[in-house]
């Protein structure tokens, strides 16, 4: 394994080990506080009800996807809007089962583990997804070409039933070839361990997302496919919470959405500090590799993160096969986009772009 592969994996490793998030708090300097009793402030005069509450959010991965959540804590954002943001960082199945057992109170993840919660009788609804493509190239040894060329070979995922199992699916079906029956699909845990299985030759291919994909890349295997031209929709990064707290607690909601596309704003416009962000929360310092994870993914936060029935369909049809319960699923019945709705229409998201 190369050694600048191995400080990829290893920095990429202690987000896992450290709490850093549960214990960040913004540089004074950046703090942004917000008048006691007044409203939240927002630019062109734009504002909000005032709310002095704690959210706890549980999020999964320490992909690029994740740079707005890294922003509005450690830019104060949420602070600005009087919520106090609690992060725990956990597995995807794990995050919805804190929510569903009220142990967090968003879970920030997979939309796929949001969906399938509320077609099993949970409670469970999307209010917004900051990443709505599939983030992710399919990376192979040398001598393959295209994605035809995996008919018979071993493709790596994470695991069965996460982003980049439904993923690989959906190219796989829209290319002509069955999953596990033309392609074998190898579950390897993280994506530096496909990483690592791809070098060792245990796998031919890997659905990877930045910073692992470009080693891959620069260490000489080949981009059979980018993910994210599919023209598909799907929400990678789902704001998944229950309808039950969105009737108890919908200024709490509604800030923290305002937060969160507040980072959105101000980590498409300040590439800079956006960088500095994203150097502190992975723990990497190869300019090359924060780069390319800025411009892999700063590009396709939404101003706006509506939840969309187009990417809820996606799901539906990526586990219908498993699924039976989807047959009378309407799309509709799995988002609520009612907090960015009010932030989009009252002019809030818009005050934040020059």
């Amino acid at each position: 394994m190369r050694r600048a592969f191995r400080r990829i994996g290893a920095a990429l490793g202690l987000l896992a080990g450290l709490a850093i998030l549960a214990a960040c708090q913004p540089p004074a300097a950046q703090r942004v506080t917000n008048t006691p009793g007044g409203a939240a402030p927002a630019a062109g005069g734009t504002s909000l009800p005032a709310v002095s509450e704690r959210l706890k959010v549980a999020w999964v991965s320490a992909s690029g996807s994740y740079l707005p959540f890294w922003a509005g804590i450690d830019l104060g954002l949420f602070q600005k809007w009087g919520l106090e943001v609690e992060p725990v960082f956990t597995s995807g199945p794990q995050a919805v089962q804190s929510l569903l057992a009220r142990e967090v109170d968003i879970a920030y993840t997979d939309g796929a583990a949001i969906v399938r919660a509320a077609l099993a009788g949970g409670d469970t609804v999307i209010l917004g997804s900051t990443t709505n493509v599939f983030p992710f190239r399919v990376i192979g040894v040398p001598s393959l070409q295209r994605v035809e060329d995996l008919r018979g070979k071993r493709l790596g995922i994470t695991r069965q039933g996460a982003t980049t199992d439904t993923a690989a699916r959906s190219l796989l079906r829209r290319v002509g070839l069955q999953p596990d029956v033309d392609v074998a699909l190898i579950q390897t845990g993280t994506t530096t361990e496909m990483y690592s299985a791809l070098v060792a030759g245990a796998i031919d291919a890997g659905v990877m997302s930045e910073p692992v994909a470009l080693q891959a890349i620069k260490d000489g295997y080949r981009v059979l496919f980018d993910m994210a031209n599919m023209g598909v929709e799907y929400p990678t990064t789902a704001l998944g919470t229950l309808r039950s707290l969105v009737a108890e607690r919908p200024a709490a909601l509604r800030a923290f959405i305002a937060g969160l596309t507040e980072a959105i704003a101000r980590v498409r416009q300040n590439r800079a500090e956006a960088l500095e962000v994203l150097a502190r929360f992975t723990r990497l310092e190869d300019p090359e590799v924060l780069n390319a994870t800025y411009d892999e993914f700063a590009p396709r936060y939404p101003q706006a993160p509506y939840p969309t029935e187009a990417s809820i369909v996606t799901i539906l049809e990526s586990i219908r096969e498993l699924e039976g319960r989807t047959i009378d699923a309407r799309p509709s019945d799995f988002i609520d986009p009612r907090f960015v709705r009010e932030l989009d229409e009252s002019g809030v998201i818009r005050s934040f772009y020059p």
